[in-house]
């Protein structure tokens, strides 16, 4: 400041820099890094088990377990405020069972349980999600909840797409290894209509729909994500 002894304007200029360059640092330096806004990319491989199926029609599909993949986007925001798009794939997994002899209308039983030429299909679905979280410095837990639609097509036996509404739910946990690299372990469950058969498999003459039963599918899963920030 002796420098600038008889310079007011200069005193004041150099004041303002040092108080400028001064509320320009954080508080606390790693405080970037703390914070719980968090963005990722997540790649996981499942396996889909079939479980729960009700329809009381006489077209019987047959639901397979079988494995697939995900690919995810999140971004969590807050402990209560996440959000998350995936798409999932699973490798053909259905075939039909029907009572052909039967007419419309008639009762499920007796049931003659001819099975109709096999349709296999292949599952992909879209689902956006809600999601519930808690961070540790090591471990982030979390919970979701969400919609999504299911598109299911003949790839033997038949031909055609049919799509559904489906529910989803589940839960798990994120292990970071790296500061943006680390391994993602997790259960979902999805609750959705079961395909309608009669329009995906060589049975088109058949007058039987399975379009008004339901059907569970639980989805442990495995994978890594990377995370942006």
């Amino acid at each position: 400041m002796q420098r600038f002894a008889g310079n007011p304007l200069k005193n004041v200029l150099f004041a303002i820099s040092v108080s400028t360059i001064t509320c320009a640092q954080p508080a606390n330096p790693s405080s970037h890094t703390n914070r719980y806004e968090t963005a990722d990319i997540g790649v996981n491989f499942l396996g889909a088990l079939n479980g729960s199926l009700t329809t009381g029609n006489p077209a019987q599909p047959i639901p397979t377990n079988t494995v697939g993949g995900m690919i995810e986007f999140r971004f969590l925001i807050h402990s209560l405020v996440g959000f998350e798009g995936s798409y999932s794939y699973r490798q053909p997994n259905q075939a039909a069972l029907v009572c052909p002899f039967l007419p419309a209308g008639s009762p499920p039983e007796p049931c003659p349980q001819v099975s109709a030429p096999p349709s296999s299909t292949l599952v992909q679905q879209i689902t956006g999600d809600w999601i519930f979280s808690k961070q540790t410095p090591r471990f982030t837990y979390f919970a979701l909840a969400g919609l999504g639609g299911i598109f299911t097509s003949a790839l033997t036996g038949g031909n055609g797409t049919t799509d559904n509404l489906a529910y989803e739910y589940g839960g798990g946990v994120d292990w970071k290894l790296k500061p943006r690299l680390g391994v993602r372990l997790q259960y979902r469950g999805d609750i959705n209509k079961v395909p309608d058969i009669s329009s995906l498999s060589a049975i088109n003459a058949v007058p039987y729909t399975s379009g008004n039963g339901w059907m569970h599918t639980a989805e442990p899963m495995i994978g890594v994500y990377y995370r942006w920030f």
